[in-house]
């Protein structure tokens, strides 16, 4: 299948969302691993990419040219970001709240505005036996990670790529599930984990996407088996607490490369999401 994206979403941390994205990135053969949580991004603490390189993302900032602007309030009364504001005799920009649409420019009768670079963060891209690991990293004070997201998506040329996404339901998780052709929902079985379950469940049906829970951290009176027979959502497995596996994790060390049994096992997980995605769109 080309270019066949899987994102991998939880509606709260602490579920396993990065567990099961690193493991099921590390069963493919030449695919692609994106960790998209920018402002915490952790599946480098598993992986040991080779030959890293690190590239600068920027966004364009406008400029006002005060020997040139008339303080119209055109591109201020323009920008529904509040960006461009009117104060005592001038306009001024605040860059962090920004979109880089560029209307402003466009609507300034005086020509009195340009654009400058401004550096939000960096993508760190290297390889490794599994494929291809990509990291976005967001610098503190910018408070989107969207424009890196969008350059991390556009380097994508893999076959098979796995989206390790933030939690919740945010802007930056919204523009994950629109790039993705299949959700995963991993659900922490638990009272807490069901109530944000259910937020993640309802953004992936807005956007009418084909989509799997995979239950981790499963007890024997489920609460997410429950919800997911009652909306008719396939469940991929049920992974019970084990302690091997959490002694695994705490080292920084990949299951499915300590265990061919678990290799094996999310080799299935793979197969059935694949096989859920035909389905689902052979109906659509």
């Amino acid at each position: 299948m080309e270019q066949f994206k899987i994102a991998i979403l939880s509606g709260k941390g602490g579920t396993g969302k990065t567990f099961i994205a690193v493991n099921l990135a590390s069963v493919i053969t030449n695919g692609c691993y994106i960790d998209c949580d920018v402002e915490e991004p952790n599946g480098n603490l598993f992986f040991k990419s080779n030959d890293d390189e690190e590239q600068i993302v920027t966004v364009d900032i406008p400029i006002i040219h005060r020997e040139l602007c008339n303080n119209c309030r055109i591109c201020s009364d323009f920008c529904q970001y509040n960006a461009l504001f009117f104060l005592m005799d001038r306009i001024l920009v605040i860059e962090n709240l920004c979109h880089s649409c560029g209307g402003c420019q466009l609507l300034c009768p005086q020509h009195a505005i340009q654009y400058t670079k401004k550096t939000i963060g960096s993508i760190k891209k290297g390889t490794t036996n599994s494929g291809r690991i990509m990291t976005g990293i967001l610098h503190p004070t910018y408070p989107t990670g969207i424009p890196i997201l969008k350059e991390l998506f556009s380097q994508v040329n893999q076959n098979t790529t796995i989206l390790d996404c933030p939690p919740g339901t945010g802007c930056s998780v919204i523009e994950c599930v629109k790039y993705s052709d299949f959700c995963l929902l991993v659900a922490e079985d638990s009272l807490f984990g069901l109530h944000n379950l259910k937020m993640t469940y309802e953004l992936v049906k807005l956007f009418h996407k084909p989509h799997a829970i995979l239950i981790n951290k499963f007890i024997s009176e489920s609460f997410i088996e429950s919800f997911c027979t009652k909306e008719n959502i396939p469940i991929i497995d049920r992974i019970p607490f084990n302690w091997k596996i959490a002694s695994l994790l705490s080292q920084g060390k990949i299951l499915v490369h300590e265990d061919i049994q678990y290799a094996k096992v999310f080799q299935k997980y793979l197969n059935k999401i694949e096989e859920i995605y035909h389905e689902e769109t052979s109906h659509s």
